[in-house]
């Protein structure tokens, strides 16, 4: 049987994924030892569901269909930036999501539920919405890097986005990094 290494996701419009590029680009000048994130891959991440089998991939989009269109779209930020597990031991960096009444954490944690229940595994951990922008490799220029993210950590990048849908996509990793393709958009009620 063969699976597919899917998640769930809200795409950015290009003037967010712009933003995300233009941070990525004050970070890359300090030399860190970085996977940087390309442009056209930027998202936020609401569950990733691993290896499913293609026989089951339509069985989670009509799941999760029925979870995005109960849910209005809505506008956020993109504010802030940090690092995983925190901005002195720098791992994944990534730019903080901000919207009122947390419309993203109450998806993620709906999708969760609805998905738990086909037999998905929970995540342990919260929910925190972002969009990763890189990984990092080794400590290499590590301390420029954490010099970085302080100077630029704070302010908002992109304001008034739209969220208009929820993505599932593919994820294929290759030697260059992964590549996302969109299996189903699965739009926000209007």
């Amino acid at each position: 049987m063969n699976s597919r290494r899917l998640f769930l996701g809200v795409d950015l419009p290009a003037p967010a994924k712009g933003a995300c590029q233009g941070i990525s680009r004050e970070l890359k000048k300090t030399g860190a030892d970085v996977k940087w994130v390309e442009e056209a891959n930027f998202h936020v991440t609401l569950k990733f569901l691993g290896d499913v089998a293609e026989d089951r991939i339509r069985e989670v989009a009509d799941s999760c269909e029925a979870v995005t269109g109960s849910q209005r779209g809505f506008f956020f930020s993109l504010k802030d930036l940090g690092a995983f597990p925190s901005a002195t031991a720098p791992r994944t960096l990534w730019i903080g999501v901000q919207a009122s009444e947390k419309p993203f954490e109450r998806l993620a944690q709906d999708l969760e539920e609805v998905l738990g229940r086909t037999g998905f595994k929970k995540e342990g951990r919260a929910f925190h919405p972002h969009v990763t922008i890189g990984r990092v490799r080794s400590p290499r220029n590590r301390v420029h890097l954490i010099e970085a993210l302080h100077e630029h950590g704070n302010g908002v990048f992109a304001a008034d986005l739209p969220a208009r849908a929820v993505t599932l996509f593919e994820s294929t990793l290759t030697p260059q990094g992964a590549l996302y393709t969109a299996l189903a958009i699965l739009p926000l009620a209007a």
